[in-house]
């Protein structure tokens, strides 16, 4: 069993792949949203992306700036959680932890939309 640095509702920061150039990564956060029962035995991690492109449906979930969702999540600007963008990267894939998403409600809810679990 492996200790994690990293647990559900954290924000971390990973390498983005472009698109046109897989070489080049950009810095960008994402959300941890796997049990922390798996992630003491697995090495890898499920995320979603965060972007502040004004996004939204029933798998987006908006995390205002300055409201009390926002609070300690280490984001800079109103953002949006894509629940329908998940990847799995591995713990040394993963940057850095920025903040922490105390509020996983309405993450819960939208993952339900996304894996069809309603």
């Amino acid at each position: 069993m492996t200790t994690t640095p990293y647990k559900r509702g954290d924000i971390v920061l990973y390498p983005f792949s472009f698109a046109e150039d897989k070489t080049r990564f950009k810095r960008r956060p994402a959300l941890i949203v796997q049990s922390d029962d798996i992630l003491h035995y697995s090495g890898n991690y499920l995320i979603a992306y965060i972007t502040t492109k004004s996004l939204s449906g029933p798998t987006r979930i908006c995390i205002e700036k300055g409201s009390v969702l926002w609070e300690g999540t280490g984001l800079l600007d109103t953002s949006y959680v894509l629940t329908e963008r998940i990847e799995v990267f591995n713990a040394e894939m993963l940057i850095a932890k920025i903040g922490h998403l105390s509020d996983m409600q309405s993450i819960n809810q939208a993952l339900r939309v996304t894996f069809a679990l309603n």
